[in-house]
């Protein structure tokens, strides 16, 4: 029978990547277009990809904040490698196994995509839940100081 969308995901995280999806009307490994109409996507990427794959996918592509964060930790791995110049527009995609990077060179848009078994995106990763947590202790801190609330118990 398979695993129901419900196990995987709350209901308005569900509808949220419905919206992204018809955005994208295909899974990106295969390149196979799904109706959304046809197929709950969610369950039919479970299949494809399987659960884990897809979960770590939903971590990105679903908080905003994490994915900068990853998307510059991507980056500035990639620019110690040598792998692309920190002078060009670098862009980093988020897809359902992979993730993709684009850079503009010279007008050129030039793009390679790389599994998420990739060690250095794990740690990219791993990193970006600590300046997360950095980032919203700040920004929770500024906005109960400005509202005069104390944070002590």
């Amino acid at each position: 029978m398979g695993t129901k969308i419900m196990d995987v995901i709350p209901e308005e995280q569900a509808q949220n990547l419905r919206r992204e999806f018809n955005k994208e009307k295909h899974f990106n490994r295969s390149r196979s277009y799904v109706k959304t109409n046809d197929v709950d996507f969610v369950e039919k990427a479970i299949e494809k990809f399987g659960k884990e794959s897809v979960e770590l996918a939903l971590i990105v592509k679903n908080n905003a904040e994490i994915r900068r964060f990853t998307s510059k930790n991507i980056i500035a791995h990639l620019v110690k490698e040598g792998k692309v110049n920190a002078e060009d527009k670098i862009h980093v995609e988020f897809l359902w196994n992979k993730f993709k990077v684009t850079r503009n060179v010279n007008g050129n848009n030039l793009s390679t995509e790389y599994l998420y078994i990739e060690p250095f995106f794990v740690k990219s990763l791993i990193d970006s839940f600590e300046q997360f947590s950095e980032s919203a202790s700040q920004t929770i801190g500024a906005f109960a100081n400005a509202n005069n609330i104390s944070t002590e118990e």
